[in-house]
C-alpha cells in the first residue's frame, strides 16, 4: 500500500489561459525600484548636476568670506597695495632730496675769436646760495686766442634738482694806437664789452648729470656773438 503511494506521480497541471494573463500582467506592472525609506530625507531636489560637479570643492560660509576679504584688504593696504614703480619712485625721490655739496672749479676762460686782453668778471649762482665771483685778465695765448687760467674753487649747498647759472662780463684792454691801426687795416671792429651766460640743469638724478662728469668745456651765449668758453670741473659730495 505504501509502495503504491511512493511511486505515484502528481500529474502536471497546465495553467489555464486566464491564469497566464494574470501572471503576465503582474510581471508588467511589477515595480523594480527600491522602496523609499521613511527615515532618510528626500534629497532629490538638492542633488543637482552642479552640486555633484562641485561637491568636492569646499565652500566657506558667506560671512567668513566677507571677514577674510576685509582682513585681506587691511593687510594689502599696509604692505602690498603700493605698486613696485611707486616704491622705486619714492626711493629715487628720497635720493633726489638728499642734501649735497656741489663743488666747482674754474679752470679756464677763453675767447677763440680775439687775442685781445680782456678783464673779466665771472659770477656763479645756484639754488639759494650767495653769488660766487671770480675776476681776472684774459691774455693772448695763441694767434687769435686769449685766455685766463684762474683755477678758482667754489662750493654750493644743493638739494634735489638745481640750476647752475654762470654770467660773465668782459671788457677789452687793448686801446693803444698799434691795436687801433691793426683793426683799421683789417676792417674788423671787435667789441669792447662782451656779456655772456650759461645755464646748467641737474635733472631729476643729479648724481648722473653734469655735476659728476669731471672736466668739461662749455660754450657761452654772448652778446655780441663771440666764441667764449668756460672750462669747469664739477663734483657732488653727499652729506
Amino acid at each position: 500500500m505504501s509502495n503504491k503511494k511512493l511511486n505515484t506521480v502528481t500529474p502536471f497541471m497546465a495553467p489555464q489561459p486566464y491564469q497566464i494573463k494574470r501572471i503576465w500582467s503582474q510581471l508588467l506592472l511589477k515595480d523594480d525600484t527600491p522602496k523609499r525609506s521613511s527615515t532618510v530625507p528626500d534629497l532629490s531636489h538638492i542633488m543637482t548636476q552642479d552640486y555633484l560637479a562641485h561637491r568636492a570643492l569646499p565652500k566657506l560660509p558667506t560671512d567668513h568670506v566677507h571677514l577674510n576679504k576685509k582682513k585681506r584688504v587691511s593687510i594689502v593696504s599696509i604692505e602690498d597695495s603700493i605698486p613696485l614703480k611707486i616704491k622705486l619712485d619714492e626711493i629715487v625721490s628720497q635720493k633726489q632730496q638728499q642734501k649735497m655739496v656741489l663743488h666747482c672749479r674754474v679752470l679756464q676762460v677763453a675767447n677763440s675769436m680775439s687775442s685781445k686782453n680782456y678783464d673779466y668778471t665771472l659770477k656763479i649762482k645756484t639754488a639759494d646760495n650767495p653769488v660766487q665771483t671770480d675776476s681776472g685778465t684774459m691774455k693772448r695765448v695763441a694767434k687769435g686766442i686769449s685766455a685766463a687760467h684762474p683755477r678758482t674753487s667754489f662750493s654750493f649747498h644743493v638739494e634735489g634738482e638745481f640750476q647752475v647759472i654762470c654770467h660773465i662780463q668782459m671788457r677789452s684792454l687793448n686801446t693803444n694806437f698799434v691795436h687801433r691801426l691793426k683793426s683799421m687795416t683789417k676792417h674788423v671792429t671787435l667789441p669792447q664789452e662782451i656779456d655772456g651766460h650759461l645755464i646748467l640743469e641737474s635733472g631729476k638724478e643729479p648724481l648722473h648729470g653734469f655735476a659728476n662728469k669731471g672736466i668739461t668745456r662749455y660754450s657761452l651765449k654772448t652778446i655780441p656773438s663771440m666764441m667764449v668758453e668756460l672750462t669747469l670741473s664739477f663734483w657732488l659730495e653727499l652729506i
